[in-house]
Order: structure tokens, then sequence, then C-alpha cells
């Protein structure tokens, strides 16, 4: 039997002192808490349009195998 898989708090928005509504976390897998970090860290000064649209072609080639966690 294999381990069960590590499951991650992720921010994808932080909430303020004014407004902690706006804060947004989801869960995500261990594997992928780590690819969106890398992601955040290597595009906080520019992104290319090609960047952007290999991710939603994989997010269409991808979305129908997604799970909940």
């Amino acid at each position: 039997m294999s381990k069960p898989r590590i499951i991650n708090k992720h921010h994808q928005i932080y909430g303020s002192p004014e407004h902690p509504e706006q804060e947004r976390v989801v869960r995500i897998y261990k594997g992928e808490h780590e690819c969106l970090s890398k992601m955040n860290l290597y595009t906080r000064k520019s992104i290319s349009r090609g960047f952007i649209q290999s991710l939603k072609l994989f997010i269409i080639l991808n979305e129908d195998r997604a799970k909940e966690v």
C-alpha cells in the first residue's frame, strides 16, 4: 500500500489588517505547493506571454484529472 500524499495549505492571497476577508487559502499537494512557490519566486519581476499560454494549455489538458483535497 502506498503512503498518503502530503497536503499543504497555500496562500493565493494574503489578508491585510484592513481587509482580512481577502485572504484566500487552498489545499494542494506538497509537490504542487513547491511548484507554485517557485513560480511566484521566479516570476516576481516579469513574466512572458508564452509562459501564461503554457499554463493555460496545462489547465485545459489536466483539469479533468483534478481531485479535491
